[in-house]
C-alpha cells in the first residue's frame, strides 16, 4: 500500500511542482498518517467482499414471494444498495436537523465516529450471517438435505434482508468516513491519492478475503471430512 501511495504521490502535480524537501516530508507525513485509519478500511472491505457466500445462501433457501414468482438469488444484493442510500438520506435530511433542533447547535459525527461504526455494524453483519447458517444447516440436517448441493430448504430467503441492509449501512457510514479523513489530511493537490486510497483498500480486502476461503474449506475437510463445505449444503 505504501508503495502504491508513494508512486501516487511522486507523480502528483504537489510533487511536480514543489518538489523541495519540505513539500516532500509533508507529504510523506501526510500518507503515513493516513496508513492506521487505511487499514480499517481493509477490515471493512473484507466484509464487504463476502457476497459469494451469501449468494451461495441464498440459493438454497425458499426465495418464492408467491407460489408462481421467485426472487433471483443475486437479486438480493439490491438489499445492500437500497439499505445505503437510505441511510445517508436519513442521515443528511432527518437525523442532522432534527438532531440539530433539539441540540440547538450544529450537530453531526465526526469522521472516524462514522468510520466506527461502520465497522461495528460490519462486524454485527458476521455475527447475523452466521445466526442465519446456524439455523439453515440444522433445517437441511433435520430435512436430510446437507450432503446435496442443490437441495433447497425450507427457511425464508427473506432472512438475508437483514445482514444485506447491516452492511449496506456499515459501508456507507465507513466509505463516506474514510472519504473525509483522507480529503482533510491530504494537500488539495494530492486529492488522486485520497480518492484512490479508498479504492485500494476495496482491492486489498477482496483479496484478503478471497484468500481467507482456502484456509476455512481445509478446516472443515479436516474437523467434518466435509469435501466442500461452502459449496455443499
Amino acid at each position: 500500500m505504501l508503495l502504491g501511495a508513494l508512486s501516487f504521490f511522486s507523480a502528483s502535480p504537489f510533487y511536480i511542482i514543489s518538489n523541495d524537501k519540505k513539500s516532500l516530508i509533508t507529504g510523506l507525513k501526510a500518507v503515513l498518517k493516513v496508513i492506521p485509519l487505511w487499514s480499517t478500511g481493509v477490515l471493512m472491505s473484507v466484509t464487504v467482499s463476502q457476497g459469494s457466500i451469501t449468494l451461495v445462501q441464498t440459493m438454497s433457501m425458499d426465495r418464492h414471494i408467491t407460489s408462481s414468482f421467485e426472487i433471483p438469488g443475486a437479486s438480493f444484493s439490491i438489499f445492500f444498495f437500497i439499505a445505503g442510500i437510505l441511510w445517508i438520506l436519513f442521515y443528511d435530511h432527518v437525523m442532522v436537523p432534527l438532531a440539530s433542533r433539539i441540540t440547538g447547535k450544529p450537530f453531526y459525527l465526526s469522521s472516524k465516529l462514522k468510520m466506527g461504526i461502520g465497522i461495528l455494524l460490519s462486524i454485527l453483519f458476521m455475527l447475523v450471517l452466521a445466526l442465519i447458517e446456524y439455523i439453515r444447516r440444522g433445517i437441511a440436517i433435520k430435512q436430510g438435505l446437507s450432503d446435496n448441493p442443490e437441495a433447497v430448504v425450507n427457511m425464508p430467503a427473506m432472512w438475508i434482508m437483514l445482514p444485506h441492509s447491516l452492511i449496506g449501512i456499515a459501508e456507507a457510514m465507513n466509505s463516506v468516513g474514510q472519504c473525509e479523513v483522507f480529503y482533510s489530511e491530504f494537500p488539495k493537490s494530492m486529492s488522486s491519492i485520497a480518492s484512490t486510497l479508498r479504492d485500494l483498500s476495496l482491492s486489498v480486502g477482496s483479496l484478503v478475503a478471497a484468500w481467507a476461503y482456502g484456509p476455512c474449506d481445509l478446516a472443515a475437510v479436516k474437523d467434518f471430512q466435509e469435501q466442500d463445505y461452502i459449496g455443499d449444503d
